[in-house]
């Protein structure tokens, strides 16, 4: 039976908010963007699709807690939407079995109609996962990250998007540092109540300079201040293979539990099946390693390649242009944009 001969008109449909995870290596991140484009949410609707679980994507009221770029992960990120509902219907399985194998529902609650995953979320947690090379401070990073805690204009460790945001101000819960001095890696956990595009790895990037000693702890108080540093120094963003959005948090009538067994025994053996990547992506470390005489650690891991070039401190690079310029620049071009179309309209005419 086809999308068009379904009838439609018997289907009974409810909002539910659905935690998901992904391992995002070979997506061009979460958001739906056209059906050319990799991405998880076009992988999800065409699995809603194939099940009958959604009429369409436009018809089945959207919402999004996270929006993650390419080859950054999730282990819970969530989305609201209406879908088909009937007593019998598994709706984890019946998803689950149509979706990528990197792509997982973990869960899913029935909620309001107003409720909104974006909007109705009271916090996010990011874990970045970072190797340890010989000289990198992780004590130093951690003492340095105090810095950030409490509501700061974090303008200068993001992308600013002046289109969709003009409001810079974002607030830092906490940040924690776990070392798993075996695996010779550091977790960085990061809580806020919401984060702007690239926030998380702008900071890493930059505790990483601290903790190599490139930089200096008050590089951040520097970047702060952007009254008297209105304009971001260009700098490499922390690479988004480390990051994973670990969870978001809701009011309690919107928990979902995931240790309910079914979820955990349909997605193990999903996510557990892509071991063959981490396989892989050790044995790389191990051949670039013999390849370019470095030194290996005693966890395996290589120490870090020096860079030849003569390091600039930020505060002395290039900068982009301020937040007022940027915003300058957009409406110009909004204006021009009219401008053409009134011009185009009166050619018709």
């Amino acid at each position: 039976m086809t999308g068009k001969e379904y009838d439609w008109s018997k289907v009974e449909f409810a909002q539910f908010l659905i935690k998901f995870s992904y391992i995002g290596t070979r997506y061009c991140g979460v958001a739906y963007q056209d059906e050319e484009t990799l991405t998880v949410e076009r992988e999800i609707f065409r699995a809603l699709m194939k099940t009958k679980m959604i009429k369409s994507r436009e018809e089945c009221i959207f919402s999004r807690c996270g929006r993650t770029d390419a080859g950054v992960h999730a282990a819970g990120n969530y989305i609201c939407l209406s879908l088909r509902v009937k007593p019998e219907i598994e709706h984890l399985k019946v998803i689950n079995k149509v979706l990528p194998s990197d792509i997982r529902f973990l869960a899913m609650r029935r909620v309001d109609e107003k409720f909104s995953a974006r909007f109705d979320c009271k916090g996010r947690i990011y874990k970045y996962f970072q190797p340890v090379w010989q000289g990198l401070d992780v004590g130093l990073m951690e003492r340095a990250s105090r810095l950030l805690l409490g509501e700061h204009d974090f303008r200068n460790f993001c992308k600013m998007d002046v289109g969709a945001t003009t409001n810079y101000k974002r607030k830092i819960h906490s940040i924690k540092f776990t070392l798993d001095e075996p695996k010779s890696v550091v977790e960085i956990e990061i809580r806020g109540n919401a984060f702007l595009w690239h926030q998380v790895r702008c900071m890493v990037a930059i505790l990483l300079l601290i903790g190599e000693k490139a930089e200096e702890e008050s590089l951040i108080t520097e970047l702060l201040d952007v009254g008297k540093n209105p304009r971001k120094p260009l700098y490499r963003m922390a690479e988004p293979t480390g990051l994973v959005l670990h969870d978001c948090m809701f009011d309690s009538n919107a928990f979902l539990d995931i240790k309910e067994p079914m979820a955990i025994g349909e997605t193990l053996p999903h996510l557990m099946a892509h071991r063959r990547d981490l396989a892989e992506t050790l044995r790389l470390s191990c051949v670039l390693g013999a390849m370019c005489g470095l030194e290996n650690t005693a966890a395996g891991t290589l120490e870090r390649w020096t860079e030849v070039t003569r390091y600039t401190q930020l505060m002395k690079r290039a900068t982009s242009p301020s937040l007022e310029e940027k915003i300058e620049a957009h409406e110009t071009k909004k204006r021009k944009a009219s401008t053409q179309s009134i011009a185009t309209s009166e050619e018709v005419e």
